[in-house]
């Protein structure tokens, strides 16, 4: 085990001085990484458990969240999809801790583009989606077999 000046400390593989292989990272406020390092980063595939009590697993790149992994939020919540640069990015499906969830399309952490929104209830709205919020026309398929336009 080795203990840094931060108080963090490291388990695990090491190569050449550097953090290499599989090993688990303490931060020193709570949050912990298990997984693949290369180069003394994260990089691979890995579990982090933020000190919230949200956890993100999948692939990590050069120390931040990039391709595909869920993100378990400490409200219920998940995300499951892709990431780039740390942030929702490409196609992903998110299931909200009151039933409903969203299919589609993610950009720089929002709803963006194409996609469909599932409501608890059973019905489902499909469209176009910008800046998180639904846009133009949509159809809504209603749970009782009724079909309904809206425009936004």
């Amino acid at each position: 085990m080795a203990y840094f000046n931060s108080g963090s400390r490291y388990e695990g593989d090491w190569k050449n001085g550097k953090k290499e292989g599989k090993g688990i990272y303490y931060y020193n406020n709570g949050v912990r990484y298990e997984g693949d390092f290369k180069n003394d980063k994260f990089e691979g595939k890995g579990i982090i458990y933020y000190n919230n009590g949200d956890i993100y697993k999948g692939d990590w790149k050069n120390d931040i969240l990039e391709g595909k992994g869920i993100y378990y939020y400490n409200n219920g919540a998940r995300y499951e999809g892709d990431w780039k640069n740390d942030i929702k990015e490409g196609k992903g499906i998110i299931y909200y801790n009151n039933g409903d969830r969203y299919e589609g399309d993610w950009k720089n952490d929002i709803k963006e583009g194409k996609g469909i929104f599932y409501y608890n209830n059973g019905d489902r709205q499909i469209g176009d989606f910008s800046d998180d919020l639904p846009i133009r026309k949509h159809v809504l398929f209603k749970n009782n077999g009724d079909i309904q336009t809206i425009n936004y």
